[in-house]
């Protein structure tokens, strides 16, 4: 087997499209490391960690889980996991999400219950100038909080995974 992926020989992994010998053309018997891998080594071996230790989960997961339940939901339900645990990091690193929507209401509400010969273009657009102002990210203020429950870095495990199983989705090769 290769040494550097799953392939059992180079010919068949040729033919198999395996990304590390069609694109770099190695072969087993005289492949040399990789730039990042000499540049960077344990970057790399952290890397590979986090794949095995991705894979274990996915396969715990799908154990308990089945298929089904993204074959159902499809990409748009991935998406939504994958929203769901973004939102979970930026809570837990003190980011929030700032909201236009309550100020706009008061907009649309203010321009409904006046006369609309007094507000003008030029208002509406410096008070959605305003609006758009109010909804810049600060990250100036982020501080990590201590997760209660579930470990951040379970969160981007699982993050992880979900682009995996929605880009396996994406080539129907979902729960064959």
């Amino acid at each position: 087997m290769c040494r550097r992926c799953t392939c059992e020989q180079y010919d068949t992994a040729i033919a198999d499209g395996c990304p590390y010998h069609t694109r770099f053309n190695y072969k087993e018997e005289n492949m040399s490391q990789h730039p990042t891998e000499i540049k960077l080594p344990q970057q790399v071996e952290a890397f590979r960690e986090f794949d095995e230790q991705t894979y274990a989960m996915h396969l715990d997961k799908n154990a308990d889980y089945s298929p089904a339940n993204i074959l159902i939901a499809g990409e748009i339900g991935v998406l939504v996991r994958i929203w769901d645990k973004f939102c979970r990091l930026c809570n837990l690193y003190g980011i929030t999400f700032p909201t236009p929507q309550p100020a706009i209401l008061n907009l649309i509400d203010e321009i409904d219950t006046s006369n609309s010969e007094k507000i003008s273009t030029i208002y509406i657009r410096d008070k959605l100038f305003q609006i758009s102002k109010q909804c810049e990210f600060d990250y100036s203020k982020a501080q990590e909080k201590v997760a209660k429950n579930e470990p951040i870095e379970d969160a981007w495990k699982d993050m992880a995974n979900y682009s995996k199983i929605g880009f396996l989705k994406r080539i129907n090769k979902w729960g064959r």
